[in-house]
């Protein structure tokens, strides 16, 4: 008996029947950060110069962070926003939600960024990175011709990617998406060329679909009556990331109020205050000094609570996670008190040290 021939469409296209496998299989249990240690990849020039597989022992400040997202889909919230510092890997840790969202659940996915130059470098430098380096999103990207795939765009057999500028208003206000990203909205023009504000924006356009959906926003932020930091102040459960006294039982967030100065012997107020070498940390709870190898190692495990009272937090929409340069073992206290010390004559460099240093809104002195 003679064999009986492939099917000449799967033969020609062999993708279409791993993709169908992949879409008829239960979408795997898994959290964000595990997802990405498991799947994902950072190319090079991000963390390292070479691409390297995604470790959350390199960011453990970032795994509540990204398993925030599921949080949300689970109860049913509006959207997540981060505060963050620059430079941190945040940006990196929302592209690898992005994976996990387009694995798990599919549907269009937009990511909105500042500047269309930028969009198109993200395309190519971050998201076809994972596309052909990630199996399970490479089973899943048609990566040919005349199927909609552009500058902006990529599509899958269950979704699609698209990448816009903040220049890029009439795209934002007349497609539905399932998830939007909006990163660094303060750098957005804040009435995007007359259609409104673009948070807002991202929040309609989710309104097509029925089921899970959510509005992921994250930056630094600038002030607090616009982008990131009104989002986290106003709508937001306000949490922060807390961490153990290594010294008692209490728990607190790392913040700037918890560094105090102390001269040397013979060294005046004056002169400490701009000497990096003399500024301490200390906990809130119990007053003990926390060296910078204490802060590192409590900093590996992070849990993000809400700051405000719990009733109070339940009704918001919004719910948040923040984090700053006080959680990065790369990051000693005397080279944070240099930047913070730079900022004394110069309003410019302190703002600097609260949106990208500390993650937090900058109010000018009066």
């Amino acid at each position: 008996m003679s064999a009986i021939p492939a099917d000449p469409i799967l033969a020609d296209y062999p993708d279409m029947l791993r993709s169908y496998v992949d879409a008829i299989e239960p979408p795997e249990e898994i959290s964000p950060s595990e997802f990405a240690e498991k799947y994902l990849w950072v190319q090079g020039g991000v963390t390292s110069n070479h691409p390297v597989r995604w470790s959350n022992d390199v960011f453990p400040y970032l795994v509540q962070v990204m398993d925030l997202i599921e949080e949300a889909i689970r109860t049913k919230r509006r959207g997540v926003v981060i505060p963050k510092p620059g430079q941190a890997g945040g940006s990196s840790a929302m592209i690898c939600v992005w994976a996990w969202l387009a694995v798990t659940y599919g549907g269009p996915i937009l990511y909105l960024i500042s500047k269309d130059d930028h969009a198109r470098t993200f395309m190519k430098k971050r998201f076809d990175f994972l596309c052909k380096k990630v199996k399970k999103l490479r089973r899943r990207w048609i990566n040919k011709r005349g199927v909609g795939n552009d500058t902006h765009n990529r599509v899958f057999y269950d979704g699609s990617l698209t990448v816009l500028g903040g220049g890029s208003s009439r795209n934002l206000e007349s497609n539905p998406f399932r998830f939007v990203f909006v990163d660094e909205p303060d750098s957005i023009p804040p009435d995007m060329q007359g259609y409104g504000d673009p948070i807002a924006l991202a929040e309609n356009r989710t309104d097509a679909f029925q089921g899970e959906t959510l509005v992921i926003v994250f930056s630094h932020p600038t002030t607090e009556d616009r982008g990131t930091g009104k989002l986290y102040l106003n709508s937001s459960d306000q949490r922060r990331g807390f961490v153990q006294c290594p010294h008692c039982p209490g728990e607190f967030y790392l913040d700037w109020e918890h560094v105090k100065v102390f001269p040397h012997e013979g060294q005046s107020e004056k002169s400490a205050k701009n000497d990096p070498s003399c500024y301490q940390y200390f906990a809130p709870c119990c007053g003990v000094e926390i060296t910078d190898a204490e802060r590192f190692r409590i900093s590996r495990k992070v849990t993000q609570k809400t700051t405000l009272p719990q009733d109070e937090a339940d009704r918001k929409e919004w719910i948040s996670g923040h984090f700053s340069h006080l959680y990065m073992d790369n990051k000693p206290l005397r080279k944070l008190a240099s930047r913070f010390i730079d900022g004394f004559d110069d309003p410019g460099k302190a703002k600097v040290f609260v949106n990208k240093s500390m993650g937090l809104t900058f109010a000018e002195k009066t």
